[in-house]
Protein backbone atom coordinates (compact mmCIF):
# COMPACT_ATOMS: atom_id res chain seq x y z
CA UNK A 1 0.00 0.00 0.00
CA UNK A 2 1.18 3.39 -0.96
CA UNK A 3 0.90 6.25 1.46
CA UNK A 4 0.44 9.82 0.47
CA UNK A 5 3.35 12.08 1.12
CA UNK A 6 2.73 14.60 3.87
CA UNK A 7 2.55 18.22 2.91
CA UNK A 8 4.22 20.91 4.86
CA UNK A 9 1.31 23.36 4.38
CA UNK A 10 -2.27 22.80 5.43
CA UNK A 11 -4.80 21.94 2.76
CA UNK A 12 -6.85 24.86 1.54
CA UNK A 13 -10.57 24.50 2.25
CA UNK A 14 -13.07 25.80 -0.24
CA UNK A 15 -15.35 28.57 0.99
CA UNK A 16 -15.53 32.29 1.70
CA UNK A 17 -13.49 34.17 4.18
CA UNK A 18 -15.02 36.64 6.58
CA UNK A 19 -13.63 39.56 4.56
CA UNK A 20 -15.21 38.27 1.35
CA UNK A 21 -18.57 37.87 3.09
CA UNK A 22 -18.37 41.39 4.53
CA UNK A 23 -17.54 42.87 1.11
CA UNK A 24 -20.46 40.99 -0.45
CA UNK A 25 -22.82 42.25 2.22
CA UNK A 26 -21.59 45.83 1.74
CA UNK A 27 -22.23 45.61 -2.01
CA UNK A 28 -25.71 44.19 -1.42
CA UNK A 29 -26.50 46.92 1.13
CA UNK A 30 -25.42 49.61 -1.34
CA UNK A 31 -27.62 48.15 -4.08
CA UNK A 32 -30.57 47.79 -1.71
CA UNK A 33 -30.20 51.43 -0.60
CA UNK A 34 -30.15 52.59 -4.23
CA UNK A 35 -33.31 50.60 -5.00
CA UNK A 36 -35.17 51.93 -1.95
CA UNK A 37 -34.22 55.53 -2.77
CA UNK A 38 -35.31 55.12 -6.40
CA UNK A 39 -38.67 53.65 -5.40
CA UNK A 40 -39.18 56.46 -2.88
CA UNK A 41 -38.44 59.14 -5.50
CA UNK A 42 -40.72 57.43 -8.01
CA UNK A 43 -43.50 57.34 -5.42
CA UNK A 44 -43.16 61.07 -4.69
CA UNK A 45 -43.16 61.91 -8.40
CA UNK A 46 -46.24 59.77 -8.98
CA UNK A 47 -48.06 61.44 -6.10
CA UNK A 48 -47.18 64.91 -7.41
CA UNK A 49 -48.38 63.95 -10.91
CA UNK A 50 -51.69 62.66 -9.50
CA UNK A 51 -52.09 65.93 -7.57
CA UNK A 52 -51.49 68.00 -10.72
CA UNK A 53 -54.01 65.91 -12.68
CA UNK A 54 -56.61 66.39 -9.96
CA UNK A 55 -55.87 70.15 -9.93
CA UNK A 56 -56.41 70.29 -13.71
CA UNK A 57 -59.76 68.52 -13.28
CA UNK A 58 -60.72 71.05 -10.59
CA UNK A 59 -59.70 73.99 -12.79
CA UNK A 60 -61.66 72.53 -15.69
CA UNK A 61 -64.80 72.11 -13.60
CA UNK A 62 -64.47 75.66 -12.19
CA UNK A 63 -64.11 77.15 -15.66
CA UNK A 64 -67.01 75.09 -16.97
CA UNK A 65 -69.20 76.36 -14.12
CA UNK A 66 -68.14 79.97 -14.67
CA UNK A 67 -68.66 79.86 -18.43
CA UNK A 68 -72.21 78.57 -17.85
CA UNK A 69 -73.17 81.61 -15.76
CA UNK A 70 -74.11 84.98 -17.25
CA UNK A 71 -71.39 86.72 -15.20
CA UNK A 72 -68.68 84.55 -16.75
CA UNK A 73 -65.19 84.24 -15.32
CA UNK A 74 -64.63 86.56 -12.35
CA UNK A 75 -61.84 89.15 -12.45
CA UNK A 76 -60.63 88.34 -8.97
CA UNK A 77 -61.52 86.29 -5.94
CA UNK A 78 -60.73 83.15 -4.05
CA UNK A 79 -62.62 80.30 -2.50
CA UNK A 80 -62.80 76.63 -1.69
CA UNK A 81 -63.71 73.78 -4.00
CA UNK A 82 -66.98 72.08 -3.15
CA UNK A 83 -66.64 68.34 -2.75
CA UNK A 84 -62.86 68.48 -2.31
CA UNK A 85 -61.78 69.09 1.25
CA UNK A 86 -58.82 71.45 1.59
CA UNK A 87 -58.70 72.45 -2.10
CA UNK A 88 -58.75 76.20 -2.79
CA UNK A 89 -58.63 78.49 -5.80
CA UNK A 90 -57.55 82.07 -6.43
CA UNK A 91 -58.13 84.20 -9.51
CA UNK A 92 -56.47 87.51 -10.33
CA UNK A 93 -56.41 89.80 -13.33
CA UNK A 94 -52.95 90.50 -14.73
CA UNK A 95 -51.96 94.13 -15.09
CA UNK A 96 -51.06 93.78 -18.76
CA UNK A 97 -54.05 94.08 -21.07
CA UNK A 98 -54.21 92.88 -24.64
CA UNK A 99 -55.42 95.32 -27.26
CA UNK A 100 -55.36 94.75 -30.98
CA UNK A 101 -56.82 97.11 -33.56
CA UNK A 102 -56.47 94.56 -36.35
CA UNK A 103 -58.49 91.80 -34.70
CA UNK A 104 -60.81 94.05 -32.72
CA UNK A 105 -59.67 92.28 -29.56
CA UNK A 106 -60.24 94.08 -26.29
CA UNK A 107 -59.36 91.54 -23.61
CA UNK A 108 -57.49 91.02 -20.37
CA UNK A 109 -55.51 88.12 -18.99
CA UNK A 110 -56.93 86.38 -15.94
CA UNK A 111 -54.87 83.89 -13.91
CA UNK A 112 -56.59 80.99 -12.14
CA UNK A 113 -54.51 79.14 -9.54
CA UNK A 114 -55.67 75.89 -7.94
CA UNK A 115 -54.11 74.80 -4.65
CA UNK A 116 -54.17 71.23 -3.37
CA UNK A 117 -54.48 70.56 0.35
CA UNK A 118 -51.16 71.18 2.04
CA UNK A 119 -49.29 72.82 4.85
CA UNK A 120 -48.72 76.53 5.09
CA UNK A 121 -50.26 79.50 3.37
CA UNK A 122 -47.28 80.10 1.04
CA UNK A 123 -47.56 76.86 -0.90
CA UNK A 124 -47.19 76.66 -4.66
CA UNK A 125 -50.26 76.17 -6.86
CA UNK A 126 -50.83 72.70 -8.27
CA UNK A 127 -52.30 74.14 -11.48
CA UNK A 128 -52.15 77.58 -13.09
CA UNK A 129 -54.39 78.59 -15.98
CA UNK A 130 -53.94 81.86 -17.90
CA UNK A 131 -57.16 82.93 -19.60
CA UNK A 132 -57.68 85.61 -22.18
CA UNK A 133 -61.18 86.96 -21.54
CA UNK A 134 -63.10 89.83 -23.06
CA UNK A 135 -62.84 92.94 -20.94
CA UNK A 136 -66.04 93.72 -19.11
CA UNK A 137 -67.47 97.21 -19.59
CA UNK A 138 -67.37 99.34 -16.50
CA UNK A 139 -71.12 100.08 -16.96
CA UNK A 140 -72.00 96.38 -16.92
CA UNK A 141 -70.36 95.82 -13.54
Amino acid sequence: MKTKPKRCWPSRRRGMTLVEAAVGMAIMATLLTAVVMSVSKLSRQSQAAQERLAACEVADSLLETWWATPEGVPDQGQGTIQGRQGWTWRITAETSQVQSDNAGLDAETVVLEVFAPGEGANRNPSAVVHLLVARKDSDAR
